[in-house]
């Protein structure tokens, strides 16, 4: 896994997504305004449409944190790999050995003889 360039969105289109959002909204919105029902069914719809949006960029934005996360692991992976380790990696595996380094040294600091300097 060699991407040390991730693709990045020119202008152009971060614009487009952008102005398509707000358009999108703006048509949401007439809608809604000029629809013959009652002010609750308006609400309804205009709820709707705000948690559908809420939504649409939290899944993306979850998905995307997967992926990145999944980028890490097989980085660290590649790294342990490089220097001869085992390839699984685990996190937890990595926090009970930092754990033991502390215990390691909190029990050297308080073992020492309270008398000698």
């Amino acid at each position: 896994m060699n991407q040390t360039n991730p693709l990045k969105h020119s202008a152009a289109w971060t614009n487009f997504t952008m102005l398509s959002l707000v358009i999108a909204a703006d048509m949401m919105a007439g809608g809604i305004f000029f629809l013959e029902a009652s002010f609750a069914a308006k609400g309804f719809y205009a709820m709707s449409a705000i948690m559908l949006v809420h939504t649409t960029v939290s899944i993306t934005k979850t998905r995307r944190d997967k992926e990145e996360a999944g980028r890490l692991v097989n980085k660290l992976e590649d790294a342990k790999n490089r220097r001869g380790e085992s390839p699984s990696f685990s996190f937890m595996s990595w926090s009970d050995r930092q754990r033991g380094r502390v215990l390691d040294l909190f029990h050297h600091e308080t073992s020492r003889d309270v008398t000698q300097p």
